[in-house]
C-alpha cells in the first residue's frame, strides 16, 4: 500500500537545497515520488510531518555496536557469553536506530557478533538499523585491537586479530570475508584507550598494509583505517585505505595527501571530549591522551576543511562514556571547534557517508528507488544543529520505528 509523509520542510540531500510543501510517497520499503503537497491523492494514507524539519535517516560511519561504553572490553569478552553479548550488541544498534541512525557503518568488535547481528535485521528477526559489519579489526601484537591480559591468560578474549607479516594480514582479512563482513578494519597506529598504547606509533609496514588492502580491493570491498599519529595516517593514504578514523595528529603533509586521493576523514571527535571530561571516573593516563587527542583534532578539523578533505560522519560510539544513541554531540562538538557549517555536517552525515560506504545507491539521500529512511525534527538542524539530537520522528525501510518523539513497543 503507497502512503505519503507530508514534510513542512524538506532536505533530501541529493542537492542542498530546503523544500516546503512537498511529500514524500513510499511503496514497500523504498521512496517511489516526491510530490507537492497538493499532488496527493484524495483519501490517499498521509503521515502528517507537516511541523517538522524532514531529513534522509543518518549515517553513524564509526560505531562499536558489540562493546560497551563503560570499563575493559577485553574483561566484558572474557567474562559473558556470546548470547548475552549479541543482545546487548542489538540493544545498542537499537538505540542507534531511535536517535535516528537509520545506517551504521561499525568499526569492529568480538566473535563476529556485528555480523549475527546484522543478519538477524536483515533476515526480519529483530528490528534495527542497517549495519555495515567488518568481523575482528586487524591489529599488531600488543595493539590497540589486542587484549591486555598477562601471558597465563587464554583464549580469545581480543577486540581483533593479532597480525604481525603480510602473510597474516592476508589470512585475517580472508577469515573476515569468509564470515561474511561488508568491509575490513586496520588498527594502523596505537589509540586512546588502551594502556601502553602510543597514539602516534605506526602499526604496519607498508607491505603488510598493502596485503590486506589488496585482499579487500579483489572482493570490492571498502577499507576503514584507525590512525592518530602522522606517520600511521601517511602510510594509510599511500596504501590506498577508503578512509582514516579520528586523525588527531594530522598536518599539512596528511590533508594534502588525503585530499589528493579522495581519503575520507572521520574525525569521531566525542570520543576523545567524553574521555577528556571524564575527570576521575577513567584512568588518569587515558584522560591525559584524550586531551592531547582532543586538542589535536579540532586542529585536523581546520586543515580538512582547508585543504577539502572528505569529511564523513562518525563517533565511535561505545568508546569510553559515549553510549550509542547519544552520539548526535558529535555534530555540536564539530561546529564549536571548526568552521564546518550545519549544512556541511548533515551532508558528512548522509550523502558523503553513504559515497564512503559505496552505498549511495540505497541510502544517504531521499530519492525515487531509495529506502524509505527518514527522520524528523521539530527544530531546523541548519539553523540549530543541537535539533539533531532531538528526533522526533524515524522510519526505517517505510516502517516507523518512532513518532512524536516514542519508540513503538517491539523497541521500547
Amino acid at each position: 500500500m503507497k502512503q505519503y509523509i507530508q514534510c513542512g520542510k524538506l532536505f533530501t540531500a541529493a542537492d542542498e537545497a530546503i523544500y516546503e510543501r512537498m511529500a514524500l510517497a513510499i511503496e514497500g520499503d523504498r521512496v517511489s515520488e516526491i510530490l507537492p503537497w497538493e499532488s496527493i491523492p484524495e483519501g490517499a494514507a498521509v503521515i502528517d510531518l507537516s511541523d517538522k524539519f524532514v531529513t534522509p535517516g543518518l549515517i553513524d560511519g564509526h560505531v562499536h555496536i558489540t562493546n560497551r561504553p563503560e570499563g575493559d572490553n577485553s574483561v566484558y569478552y572474557a567474562t559473558h557469553t556470546q548470547a548475552y553479548m549479541t543482545l546487548v550488541a542489538l540493544r545498542q544498534a537499537q538505540a542507534d536506530l531511535l536517535a535516528g541512525f537509520t545506517t551504521l557503518r561499525d568499526a569492529g568488535g568480538n566473535d563476529f557478533i556485528d555480523i549475527g547481528v546484522r543478519d538477524g535485521i536483515n533476515a526480519g528477526l529483530a528490528v534495527g538499523p542497517r549495519i555495515m559489519a567488518p568481523g575482528k579489526a586487524l591489529t599488531i601484537t600488543g595493539g590497540t585491537a589486542d587484549s591486555q591480559f598477562n601471558p597465563t591468560i587464554q583464549g580469545d578474549c581480543r577486540l581483533g586479530i593479532v597480525c604481525d607479516s603480510p602473510d597474516a594480514m592476508r589470512a585475517a582479512a580472508r577469515l573476515n570475508i569468509k564470515y561474511g563482513a561488508d568491509h575490513i578494519k586496520i588498527m594502523g597506529t596505537g589509540g586512546v584507550v588502551r594502556i601502553g598504547s602510543t597514539p602516534r606509533a605506526s602499526s604496519f609496514t607498508m607491505a603488510e598494509l598493502r596485503a590486506a588492502i589488496e585482499v579487500a580491493e579483489e572482493h570490492e570491498m571498502t577499507t576503514m583505517f584507525h590512525a592518530h599519529g602522522k606517520r600511521g595516517i601517511l602510510n594509510g593514504t599511500l596504501a590506498g585505505v577508503t578512509s582514516i578514523e579520528h586523525c588527531s595528529q594530522m598536518d599539512e603533509e596528511c590533508a594534502e595527501a588525503m585530499a589528493e586521493r579522495g581519503t575520507y576523514f572521520v574525525p569521531t571527535m566525542i570520543a576523545s571530549a567524553r574521555m577528556a571530561e571524564a575527570g576521575d571516573k577513567l584512568p588518569v593516563w587515558m584522560v591525559d591522551k584524550a586531551k592531547e587527542a582532543l586538542e589535536r583534532i579540532a586542529h585536523a578539523l581546520e586543515l580538512s576543511r582547508q585543504y577539502k578533505v572528505p569529511l564523513a560522519f562518525g563517533t565511535d560510539a561505545s568508546t569510553p562514556l559515549s553510549p550509542h544513541g547519544g552520539q548526535a554531540y558529535e555534530f555540536e562538538l564539530i561546529t564549536r571547534h571548526s568552521g564546518y557549517t550545519p549544512l556541511e555536517l548533515l551532508l558528512a552525515a548522509t550523502r558523503t557517508n553513504a559515497r564512503m560506504m559505496r552505498w549511495e545507491d540505497r541510502v544517504g539521500s531521499l530519492e525515487p528507488g531509495k529506502f524509505a529512511d527518514i527522520c524528523a525534527y521539530d527544530r531546523n538542524p541548519l539553523e540549530d544543529i543541537r535539533a539533531l539530537a532531538e528526533v522526533s520522528f524515524v522510519m526505517k525501510g517505510g516502517m516507523v520505528v518512532k513518532r512524536d518523539g516514542q519508540p513503538i513497543a517491539a523497541l521500547a
